[in-house]
């Protein structure tokens, strides 16, 4: 993302969860539509660990989608 680890938002922190499974894959450039496929399935992870809510999950998961221009 071009900044520093403390700099990250919260969006971009659950995007980089997914990418060490397969970086090049999951790139947010490379594969806008699999990088959000992949954040659903760490949130999805997250929730059930209780460390995030639903609704958390809900507003990151949409704003990875506006983020990655997928959202209308």
């Amino acid at each position: 993302f071009g900044k520093e680890v403390s700099a990250l938002d919260a969006v971009e922190c659950v995007m980089l969860a997914g990418i060490p499974n397969a970086p090049s894959a999951y790139s947010p450039d490379a594969s806008p539509s699999l990088t959000a496929q992949r954040t659903e399935q760490v949130l999805e992870r997250m929730v059930a660990c209780e460390t995030l809510s639903e609704r958390d999950a809900q507003a990151l998961s949409e704003q990875t989608e506006r983020r990655l221009g997928l959202s209308s």
